[in-house]
């Protein structure tokens, strides 16, 4: 769907639902074109994914190949909670920022080199900067 608010800046959203698995040597790696060049662009990840603890370190997002969260997915779930227990369960909620991006293309993958995730649902929002 296209649609165009005059009141909102311009952004290109892309969701998916690989409902996937990766693991240590094994990324996912979600590619996309955008309309427009991007020029100094900022760009917002968010993952949804199913793992079993919250100790196993080495989970990490990269935005056209630099990390932007390292240990993205520890069983956790930003913002506030209620009840604000510690543990959710092998949900994971893992949002990242990357800015200054250029050109017509994004990559976004999701890699690990300790664990096992299922990412559920990926959504990628990026300002058309142009």
């Amino acid at each position: 769907m296209i649609t165009h608010d005059p009141t909102q800046p311009e952004r290109f959203i892309v969701a998916r639902a690989p409902l996937a698995q990766f693991a240590s040597g094994v990324p996912i790696i979600t590619q996309f074109q955008v309309f427009a060049p991007l020029a100094a662009a900022t760009l917002q990840v968010v993952g949804v994914g199913f793992e079993g603890d919250r100790s196993l370190t080495g989970d990490s997002i990269a935005v056209n190949g630099s990390t932007v969260l390292a240990n993205a997915f520890v069983g956790s779930i930003p913002g506030t909670r209620s009840p604000a227990d510690v543990g959710t369960l092998g949900i994971d909620v893992a949002m990242a920022t990357a800015a200054g991006l250029t050109g017509n293309s994004v990559s976004v993958t999701f890699a690990t080199t300790n664990d096992r995730v299922t990412l559920g649902v990926v959504v990628v929002v990026t300002s058309l900067d142009v």
